[in-house]
């Protein structure tokens, strides 16, 4: 009881040192927060407008028993890791990283320190308990000696394991704060990173923002160009459409003067036909009119009769008739010649205007020309500008794609940043529950310690006792291991000798079944050999018969060339013929059109001559017709004969690629059968090694069955022993389970003790609760305090409005103050009065604080 009173005592102590670790407020100002006013919160100094909300934010963040994780910002309570690691990353997780979690880190370095203080207090008052019991135990005596030297083997043993685990759990310490550091230095790293990012970030997004105002610019410039150009295309087609239309009238109406024409050239010819043969008739009646004159002249110088008068004034009558027809003729003919005049002036006429029409048309078409190249050089001024654009918006993409890839970066570093958060704050806790597992083990380390100390004192009678039985059993287990060693040895190189055995017969039939398979694969290399030698002559037999073929070959390739020469050389000889035929005949065309030209009005020889030209342009037409298939069927043959020379050469080809093969293959053959030989020469003088090796390993058998008969022998002679042995073997193990029976009862003991500690670890969190209930009250109480020190007398000037119905101060509406909270109301929130600690008369108090003060009283 006197110890639990002391333990009390300290622990007020001790929170009475802790609570000046609140904030210091002097004459109602707060350091963090200078301009701080109304109701805040002791431990996360949150400003609240009222103590009802105050006390319910404190009673939900601050006094909830389950909450042991701290925030280390805002010094808010929570119940577990998983709610401390969301409401840091909500609350604290946008705010610079670098100087909160330092901070953190410090705040938390000085509470673990002080805790560590703390538990080391308690381990010490434990210890000191601890010893108590022991004390006690000791008074009971010392009736179990034997028990207690095994129990204090355990005990040491326990011991060298805990300072063990203590040391890793040092070296555990040393190195969390070895990551801790790294992790402060890793994240002050990430901030300077990020700041980097956002700043490259901003500039890229200004660059961004104008290269797009600059590509909107050039888009209305190059929207605004495409219209105009479609408008000039639009107007020169429609130009074009119109000379079309122009082209195709004057090509009708010229077609239709070349069809009138034709038309006036057969009359022509048939005028001309039947003029032709008015002529004939005519010379016909002129000759027979001089035969005429010269039989009436013979017979007028005769003296004919009157009859025959008659007969010539009927012939005289008939030529006048014909003279008259002939005057019908000639002017019929004049008139047909007339309106061929005419019709040629309409053809002419018509010749110059389609000629006036095709140059207008060639101007246009020059314009069109122009109109073109001006098109093709703004369609490429236009695609130049689409490839600026494309280069533009290509940066464009690069530029987004560099500003994806900052966010990217930027997205990864907040989650490393995150990730690191989390990790430094898992850190922490492993480091939590790493210092007060060491508190534990230091505890429990303490405890074993004194443990030992008191076995010590106990079993240093039995000591002297146990060694010599100690002794005399390692003497007998040292016997019973030499004993065990040697047969185990024996055994073993039974083993081995059999297993050599196993080995050298293995190795034997192994070369025995080597030897029949190296003779086989002789006999069958010597067969493939003399295959190979058959096949060598037989292909040297091909390759004979091949290169002679090739020969022949190659003759009949010289023979075709010739012949190939040779027709290409009268090929060229008949086209420069038909050459030289074809410029006569094209001359002679040229000076008959000439005098088709300067023969025009001479018609009739015209037609003469044109069908005299007809019939021989006919001719040589027929000519040409006929040397053209003449040239076709050379063309064929040539094309005949440089397909069977090409097809020759791949045969050729062909024939030179095999030939290669074989060659190679001949080559191949020769070397494998050198490898072969070299093979079978190799096997001839493995097969040699291997005969002379079981000759030396059948050499080795027999002297390896004679150490076996041996080692038998010496079997049987330690097997003996081994029987003589195993008695005393079992000797010692009913020693060893009367041992085991005494420490059987020696860890009863130790349930017991291990059951008051347990009943002591109650009592300890018994007045870990008690501490944890003043805390609380450490706590209000200091809620309590900081609200009446937060308090400040509000300025008249300052307050338009009442603090609590929100209405307007005016000459009827009153100011109030209240002597609690010392804000200022109207006074019908106002009009309550209580007694207060620092009046001694009631005073007027707000709502709110009349409530407060009638709850506390």
């Amino acid at each position: 009881m006197n110890s639990l009173k002391t333990f009390m005592n300290k622990v007020g102590e001790r929170v009475r040192e802790v609570a000046p670790q609140g904030p210091t407020i002097i004459d109602g100002t707060d350091p963090r927060n200078e301009e701080m006013e109304g109701f805040v919160c002791p431990t996360c100094f949150v400003n609240m407008p009222s103590p009802e909300l105050l006390e319910k934010h404190y009673s939900e963040q601050h006094l909830d028993p389950s909450a042991n994780y701290l925030c280390p910002v805002c010094k808010a309570r929570l119940t577990s890791q998983s709610d401390l690691e969301m409401h840091y990353t909500s609350n604290h997780g946008d705010r610079d990283f670098t100087n909160h979690s330092i901070e953190a880190l410090k705040e938390e370095l000085m509470e673990l320190s002080t805790n560590l203080r703390e538990e080391k207090w308690y381990s010490e008052e434990l210890r000191k308990e601890v010893e108590r019991f022991q004390e006690a135990f000791k008074k009971k005596g010392n009736e179990e000696d034997d028990g207690a030297y095994v129990h204090k083997k355990l005990l040491s043993s326990e011991v060298v394991l805990l300072r063990k685990q203590l040391a890793e759990a040092l070296e555990q310490m040393s190195s969390l704060r070895g990551e801790k550091d790294g992790l402060e230095h890793r994240a002050s790293d990430f901030a300077v990173e990020k700041a980097e990012l956002r700043a490259s970030l901003d500039s890229l997004q200004a660059e961004k923002v104008v290269l797009e105002t600059d590509i909107e610019e050039l888009r209305n410039n190059l929207i605004s160009i495409e219209n105009s150009k479609q408008e000039e295309i639009e107007k020169l087609k429609l130009e074009f459409s119109k000379y079309e239309n122009s082209i195709e009238s004057k090509t009708k109406e010229a077609q239709s003067l070349k069809e009138t024409e034709r038309a006036l050239q057969q009359d022509l010819k048939l005028k001309s036909e039947s003029l032709a043969t008015l002529k004939e008739d005519l010379r016909n009646l002129k000759f027979e009119i001089d035969l005429m004159k010269k039989k009436l002249q013979e017979e007028f110088v005769e003296g004919k009769t009157e009859s025959e008068d008659n007969s010539l004034h009927e012939k005289e009558k008939e030529i006048d008739s014909l003279k008259k027809a002939l005057q019908e003729s000639e002017s019929s003919k004049q008139h047909a010649g007339e309106l061929l005049k005419e019709k040629m002036k309409v053809v002419d006429d018509l010749e110059d205007k389609i000629s006036s029409i095709t140059n207008t048309v060639n101007k246009k078409n020059d314009k069109i020309q122009v109109l073109e190249t001006t098109l093709n050089e703004e369609l490429l001024n236009t695609q130049k500008i689409q490839d600026n654009k494309e280069e533009l918006e290509h940066y464009l993409n690069i530029t987004r794609k560099e500003v994806d890839c900052a966010n990217e970066n930027l997205t990864k570093l907040t989650l490393k940043n995150e990730h690191l958060e989390k990790d430094i704050l898992k850190h922490v806790a492993r480091i939590n529950e790493l210092e007060e597992q060491n508190k534990i083990k230091d505890d429990e380390l303490v405890i074993v310690q004194k443990r030992t100390e008191e076995l010590d004192k106990c079993l240093a009678s039995s000591n002297s006792q146990l060694v010599e039985t100690l002794e005399t059993l390692h003497k007998k287990n040292e016997t019973i291991t030499e004993i065990e060693n040697t047969f185990k040895k024996v055994v073993q190189e039974k083993e081995v000798f059999c297993q050599k055995l196993k080995l050298a017969e293995d190795e034997i039939h192994e070369h025995k079944q080597a030897v029949s398979v190296l003779q086989l694969g002789k006999s069958t290399l010597e067969k493939e050999a003399e295959t190979l030698n058959q096949r060598i002559i037989s292909l040297e037999n091909q390759i004979k018969l091949e290169g002679e073929q090739k020969t022949k070959m190659k003759n009949q390739i010289t023979h075709l060339e010739k012949d190939l020469t040779k027709l290409k050389q009268s090929h060229n000889e008949e086209l420069s013929q038909l050459h030289e035929n074809n410029t006569q005949l094209e001359q002679e065309r040229n000076t008959l059109i000439g005098e088709l030209n300067s023969l025009k009005f001479n018609i009739g020889n015209l037609a003469d001559e044109k069908q005299n030209i007809a019939t021989e342009n006919s001719h040589l037409k027929e000519r040409i017709k006929d040397f053209n298939a003449d040239l076709q069927e050379k063309q064929e043959r040539e094309n005949k004969l440089n397909e069977t020379i090409r097809e020759l050469k791949n045969t050729i080809s062909e024939y030179e690629a095999k030939n290669k093969e074989y060659q190679s293959k001949i080559s191949s053959l020769k070397t494998q059968i050198s490898s072969l030989e070299e093979n079978g020469r190799n096997d001839q003088s493995r097969i040699s090694e291997i005969e002379g090796r079981l000759a030396a390993q059948e050499a080795e058998m027999a002297g390896l069955a004679g150490d076996k008969l041996e080692l038998e022998d010496c079997n049987k002679t330690k097997l003996s022993c081994v029987s003589y042995l195993k008695v005393k073997v079992e000797a010692s193990v009913e020693e060893q389970k009367i041992i085991l029976e005494r420490c059987v009862k020696a860890e009863t003991e130790v349930e017991r003790i291990q059951t008051q500690l347990t009943q002591l670890r109650r009592k300890l969190d018994d007045s870990t609760a008690a501490l944890h209930e003043l805390g609380r009250e450490n706590q209000s109480l200091q809620m309590e305090t900081a609200k009446l020190s937060g308090r400040k007398w509000a300025e008249d000037s300052e307050v338009m409005k009442c603090m609590k119905c929100q209405k307007t101060f005016s000459m009827t509406v009153r100011r109030h103050h209240c002597r609690n909270c010392y804000q200022i109301f109207c006074n019908d929130c106002s009009s309550k009065q209580a007694s207060l600690e620092q009046n001694k008369k009631p005073v007027r108090v707000c709502d709110a604080c009349y409530t407060e003060i009638v709850a506390k009283f």
